[in-house]
């Protein structure tokens, strides 16, 4: 039973640490970012991550990440014509200015609670590890 808690800690910590590295490849199809802003509460809190991915598609209330000026923003399609698309942050008043189809990097797919944060850097997974040395001995 030890092995099998062993060889399932250790895949997690191997699926953690490859979707952190893939997510800092510049045009990556898969992002795990960090909200910096209170736009989107409660349905995603200051803190929190997002899991973004690529999609063929999107549509009006996906909730998407695009980047304007080295920043990504995270926020809710409200509306779409041709290339343009319109966004607005769910605990904005106002609607984002249009953007491109071009610039949304993805969809977000999941939501990851604050508590759980420090666990998707590189620190966090060294923490793992030694936890579970510890843990283990």
């Amino acid at each position: 039973m030890k092995k099998i808690a062993t060889i399932s800690f250790f895949a997690i910590i191997i699926i953690v640490l490859i979707l952190v590295v893939v997510s800092k490849i510049d045009n990556s199809p898969l992002m795990i970012l960090k909200v910096l802003s209170g736009s989107m509460e409660p349905t995603i809190n200051t803190n929190e991550l997002v899991l973004v991915i690529k999609q063929d598609q999107y549509k009006e209330n996906d909730i998407v990440t695009y980047k304007i000026d080295n920043y990504f923003i995270t926020h809710r399609i409200k509306e779409m014509t041709n290339d343009q698309v319109i966004t607005k942050g769910d605990n904005n008043d106002d609607v984002d200015k249009a953007i491109e189809l071009s610039d949304i990097k993805g969809k977000v797919v999941l939501i990851i609670p604050a508590f759980y944060s420090n666990v998707f850097t590189v620190i966090g997974i060294v923490a793992l590890i030694i936890l579970l040395i510890i843990i283990l001995a």
